[in-house]
């Protein structure tokens, strides 16, 4: 059997707490562009509702003594800096059958989306659900334990400290003799798990990780 390059450009490996989710046998390659979304939020300095109390406040010194008049003015709609959000980006990636659907396929894709799932606690700890997601508590202790944190490497994108989202899988209509799919393709959300920074795009381009 002959032996497929990926490029390395297209090549992606997911880790959690620094270790592949997924066996090397398992070749994720990217089938899209990587869409990312960076943007902040920002306000009226005084807001719709200060205006509006300023400018019903100037109507009635008008009515009653002669003078006054609105009290809006140009810099009332000067914009300032209210919040950023994470760094969210989406791509999606398919899964080849080679010689097993199930082994090649099937079972890497329940790995990839189980991730944005809760748990079932049903121990005798207590009953309920195990959130997706780091531990708040774990995060404080500065611990890896539990963190359930991703780091995610697409050719020279790379960024750490990532949250998976959102993961949507499209099963093949052709299946293998055991009856498993020849292929799944599956779109991956992920957002990082702190606000975006500038320091944080200066990170995005190569590092020193290994595929």
């Amino acid at each position: 059997m002959s032996k497929i390059t990926i490029p390395a450009g297209k090549k992606i490996r997911i880790l959690k707490n620094g270790q592949p989710i997924l066996s090397e046998k398992i070749n994720l390659t990217l089938d899209s562009e990587i869409q990312v979304s960076l943007s902040s939020s920002f306000t009226p300095l005084f807001g719709d509702q200060a205006n509006s109390s300023l400018n019903a406040i100037g109507s009635v010194s008008k009515d009653l003594l002669g003078w006054g008049g609105s009290a809006s003015f140009k810099e009332s709609g000067f914009l300032i800096w209210s919040g950023t959000d994470p760094i969210n980006f989406n791509f999606t990636t398919t899964l080849h059958m080679t010689y097993s659907g199930r082994e090649e396929v099937f079972e890497p894709a329940k790995s990839l989306m189980k991730i944005p799932l809760p748990a079932s606690q049903e121990t005798s700890e207590g009953f309920g659900l195990i959130a997706p997601g780091p531990s708040l508590l774990s995060l404080f202790k500065n611990t890896q334990a539990k963190t359930d944190l991703y780091s995610i490497r697409i050719g020279m994108f790379y960024i750490d400290k990532v949250i998976i989202t959102k993961v949507e899988p499209t099963f093949s209509p052709e299946c293998d003799s055991e009856g498993y799919p020849t292929y799944i393709s599956l779109s991956i959300d992920c957002s990082s798990l702190y606000i975006a920074t500038q320091q944080m795009i200066e990170n995005l381009g190569p590092k020193d990780v290994a595929y």
